[in-house]
Formats: C-alpha cells, structure tokens, sequence
C-alpha cells in the first residue's frame, strides 16, 4: 500500500497582521479534491492546520513527524495558503538569493514575541529532508512574495485581497541556518521537491470571490486545471493551464514552478512515470490571444511560413504572426479550434530558409538534408557555417573556421540527423541581438574554487583550466550585474557532445548590483566527457552562453540532449528554433564564455 502524506495549512486569521479570508476555503478544496482523486492502491494520510492550529512551531513539527514518515514508495504534499513577506538577504545568503531578498510564509503566530516567519530556505532544508526518504515530494504555495504591491491593490480594487504581510519590524534570526544550508550546498546531488508557487518573488497573490466564494485564484485555477486534464497532466501542463485561468480573471501575477527546466517537471502531479518531452514549446491561451513560449531570444525565425503545430496531428498547425522577445503570438489555422484551457506540446513543421548553412562532398547526404528545417544545403562557392565530410560510413564535420567538431561512423540517415542537431547546436551558440540597447550589462566571472581568485582569459579569449594529479579542476561560476535595474538570466552549458544544459543558472531576476551564483554556489567540476582518456594533451571545450533579458523567458526550448552515437529511425525531424529578425518588445542581449579544459603535458 502506497501512502499519500498531506499537510495542508491554511491561515485567514492572524495575531499581528491583517486577515485573509480565502485560505481556509483554499485548503478544504484542495482536501476535497485530494479526497476524491486519490489513485486506487494509495491511502491518503491527511493533516489540516488551519487558523490558529497553524503556528510555526506546528507547522515545522507537522513536516518533519507527519510528512517524514513518507518512505521510498510514499508521497509527501504540502499544501499552504496564507500571508507572504520578504527582507532583505543577509550578505551570507548571496548564493541562494540572487533577488537580494529572502522570502517568507507567515504563520498564525508569526512576529509574535520573538516567533519569525518561515524562510523558504528553512523550509526548503526542512523539505529536503523529507525527500531524501520520500518517493516524491511536492509543495504548492498559495501565498505572496511582494509587499509593495499590497496597498495598491486594496485601494484601487477593494475586490481584490493580496495575500502579503508587510516586513517584520526586526531581522529575522537565520544564521543558525548557515551551517545546514552550506552543508547541503556542499552535497553532490542535494534532494530535490517540486514547487508549484502563485508568483514570482516580487509579486502579488490575490485572492476573490470565485463560485461564490473567497477563494485563492491561484489554487481555484489549480485545482480547476488538475480536475480538466486528469491524473496524467504534468506539472508544467497544471502550471500553464492555471496560469491561462489566473490570466483570464486579470490577475497581475505569474504562476511559478521549480526546479526550472528539470525533468520532474515532465512527471504528473504528485510523482509517477517521466513522460519525455516531445518538444519543448507550448501554446496556450493568453489575454492577447494564442501564445508559444518561444521568441526571438530563442531564435524564432520572423518571416510568412512560419507555423508550429502538435506532433502526429497535422490538422492542429497554428502560423506564428509575431515574433516577440520572450514569446510570439500564434492564430490557429485550417479551421482548427484549440480549447482555450488546454496548453498544447507544440513543435516547427515550416520555416522560411533555415539560417545554418552546410556544404557536403556527399550526393545522397545532400539529398537527404534537402528536405531539413535545420540547416540549408548550398555550394563551396559559399562560406558555410558547417563543413560535412562522409567517405564509407564515417561523418566529419567542422565549423567555417575548420576546427573539427565530430568525427564519427553513421549510415546517410544518422548522418544527417546529427548535421541537423549541431546545426541546432550551432543556433543556440550564434544567438545575439545587435540592436539590444542594454549593453553587457551581466558579466561572467569563472573563479578557481580552491582560493576564490578571479581567473583571466588567454590571449586566444578562452579560460583555461588543467587537471591536476588525475583530478578534474574545480571552478565557482558567478554572474554579477551592472545595471542598475534586475535583470533576468540564465547560462547554458553547450557541451562538447552537444548538449545544451541550462543546469547551471536556469533562470532567475539578479538584482542591480548584485550576484547571480551558479548551482547557487557550489563547485564546479570541470571533467572531460566520458571516452576522453585523461591523458597528457587531452582538451575540449567547454562553451557557456548567457542569456539576459528585462523580462522572464523559459530555457526549456533551447535544451538540447546529447548526440548520440547512434540514432533510431529518422523521420519525422522537427526543429525548435532558427535565427531570428528584431523582435518588438522587452529588450534582450547575449555573452558567450569558453571554456578550455586541459591535461597537462
């Protein structure tokens, strides 16, 4: 017999801050709706805090004793609606807080004698020690991460409530947290959970009058998603559908999920099977009308014959009409009707002339690449992006300044699918935006993990890092930016293999004047891929590219998986992105960084 683990907190009244009056509503929906879903073979063991039941102190015992009994075949749910704050980050929390700001969970006694909030970061560490025995562990936060945003509200809409508490009148005591923080910071592979949140740091979570009553918009639209899509639907599906319901009742917040770009996103609600991701582009409804989330920043191509559309179904193809920084705006075509609360996989089935050129000594290679949507065929009287070589079963290929990217034995059909995905490769590393009035305004710095010194590029642009007695360098990587506004970023790693990895820095805003840290501070092990012998001359290169935007975008259309040696049968190929004209909108720009890993002689 399976378990189900539920604590659910839900806080209207409190001692020291003003009231809410969703929450309690919020959390017996969601015991309802628990109630009624779970899976035959699955016992539901609830636990309900609400109001006065909920101070901190029950709240922490409630995660560690009833949510860590969860074991390996067990799921563990925390549920919590209620007020939200934040303040400012102490200097020692830099890595995990690149916003400047911690945020927090107000309990029914918080800021009541000397009682805190609940940091997120204390509650995450909590968290993680319930999934280092759980199966699967999943948070969703019904709560608010701004407090400039509250007032306002109230006195322009007083129909609307925010669920944010204004800042507690002293410090927060969080160094006793520093040494476990910093310990699971050391950790190899720290314990991960699902968080589904109702916005972004800096924003509201409201609550209205919905089926009459108040209720959280954010875990109405939740649950409503959950109750359309049934059991199978993934986080990311559940998020996009809410987040296409809070949208419909003009709600100025963004619904979050994390960990950004990770494959337990692709699980459905509560743990269960990977559904691998077909694509990595969505369409759903927006307020202006059908949106992908893919943009010129992805390299989305602007030009006629631009369409995307659902895999397998050719009827269900919509054409891009505009390009925009972060995202475009699609209108369903042939007829078809897309259901307005249904997000939808989507892939490129036609593009205007794919940008990556190639040229090939091949006559049925050519042939077979004639009909791609990832690079383009054209004669050596041009200067081709890529060179591809195929002589009895054996692929090369280099870029236009000759440095050999691949050499490897293929027949013609898995030949020309890994042009295509270098070509793709390729895209991702040539993205720039050369009108971008930003600037470089978001700097990469690579330090030595050992003594924390600041390394220099060699003469040829790259940095340089050598093994050491058989052992790998170990590297910090930081971003700091200058601007005097917070910006968003996000690094991809372009492997030599390549892979394109947004593990690093998925995505977060970087506060003016502050630091981004990559895997929020922890070392870097700069190995040579596997079938590289650490040999004395052995050396690959590492390339790091940086994505900065004013405006959130999603990492999850330029992820690429490694190539692989072989390949199965090809057909069908589809591509994501392309190089694009200017997008109107939100400005964007790029920085590339290279890496050089070496053996010594």
């Amino acid at each position: 017999m399976r378990n189900l683990y539920a604590l659910l907190v839900g806080i209207d009244r409190y001692r020291t801050v003003p009231g809410l009056s969703g929450c309690v509503r919020d959390v017996l929906d969601a015991r309802a709706h628990l109630g009624s879903t779970t899976a035959p073979g699955t016992e539901l063991v609830l636990k309900v805090l609400l109001n006065e039941q909920a101070t901190r102190a029950a709240v922490v015992d409630g995660i560690v004793k009833h949510l860590g009994q969860a074991g390996p075949d067990d799921v563990a749910l925390f549920w919590f609606a209620g007020h939200g704050s934040e303040w400012p980050a102490p200097p020692w929390a830099e890595p995990f807080e690149p916003t400047g700001t911690i945020q927090t969970l107000v309990c029914a006694d918080s800021r009541t004698g000397d009682v805190p909030d609940l940091w997120d970061k204390e509650l995450s560490l909590l968290l993680d020690d319930v999934s280092d025995r759980a199966g699967h562990v999943t948070v969703v936060l019904d709560s608010c991460h701004s407090d400039g945003a509250t007032r306002e509200l109230r006195e322009r809409e007083p129909a609307v409530r925010t669920r944010s508490a204004p800042p507690p009148d002293s410090t927060p005591a969080l160094d006793a947290l520093r040494p476990r923080l910093e310990e699971r910071l050391r950790a190899g592979n720290p314990a991960q959970h699902v968080v589904l949140a109702a916005c972004r740091s800096f924003e509201a979570a409201e609550e209205r009058t919905l089926d009459r009553e108040r209720r959280g918009v954010f875990t109405w639209s939740l649950l409503r998603a959950m109750r359309r899509l049934g059991p199978g639907a993934t986080y990311t599906d559940l998020l996009l559908a809410a987040r296409t319901e809070v949208e419909m009742h003009s709600c100025t917040q963004t619904p979050q999920a994390r960990p950004r770009a990770s494959r337990l996103l692709d699980q459905p609600f509560l743990g269960g099977a990977v559904q691998p991701a077909d694509r990595n582009i969505r369409m759903r409804r927006a307020p202006e009308g059908w949106v992908i989330d893919a943009g010129a920043l992805h390299g989305l191509p602007v030009g006629d014959g631009l369409r995307v559309g659902v895999r397998g179904r050719p009827g269900e193809q919509a054409a891009v009409v505009e390009v925009r920084a972060t995202d475009s705006r699609v209108e369903p075509v042939a007829g078809w009707a897309p259901d307005e609360r249904t997000p939808y996989p989507m892939v490129v089935t036609s593009v205007p002339t794919p940008p990556i050129t190639v040229t090939v000594d091949d006559e049925q290679l050519g042939k077979t690449l004639g009909r791609s949507l990832d690079v383009r065929v054209v004669d050596s009287a041009h200067v081709p992006d890529l060179r591809a070589g195929y002589d009895d079963g054996e692929l090369t290929v280099a870029d236009q300044h000759g440095e050999q990217l691949l050499q490897q034995e293929y027949d013609v059909e898995e030949a020309a699918t890994a042009i295509e995905h270098i070509g793709r490769w390729l895209q991702v590393w040539h993205r720039r935006n050369d009108a971008s009035a930003l600037g470089s305004p978001v700097r990469v710095e690579v330090l030595s993990a050992s003594d924390g010194r600041l390394l220099e590029r060699d003469a040829s642009g790259e940095y340089v890092v050598r093994y050491a007695g058989g052992k790998p360098p170990e590297i910090l990587i930081r971003l700091r930016n200058t601007a005097d506004r917070p910006l968003y970023c996000a690094l991809l790693d372009l492997t030599p293999r390549f892979k394109v990895d947004p593990v690093l820095f998925p995505g977060d805003f970087v506060a003016a004047g502050r630091v981004g840290h990559c895997l929020n501070g922890r070392r870097i092990k700069a190995y040579l891929p596997p079938g590289v012998p650490v040999a004395a001359g052995a050396a690959v290169k590492d390339r790091l590219k940086l994505f900065v935007a004013e405006e959130q975008f999603g990492v999850e259309p330029f992820v690429m998986p490694a190539l692989p040696a072989t390949f199965g049968v090809r057909g069908g190929v589809r591509r994501d992105l392309a190089d694009a004209a200017l997008p109107a909108g939100h400005d964007w720009t790029t920085d590339e960084v290279s890496l050089r890993i070496e053996v010594p002689r």
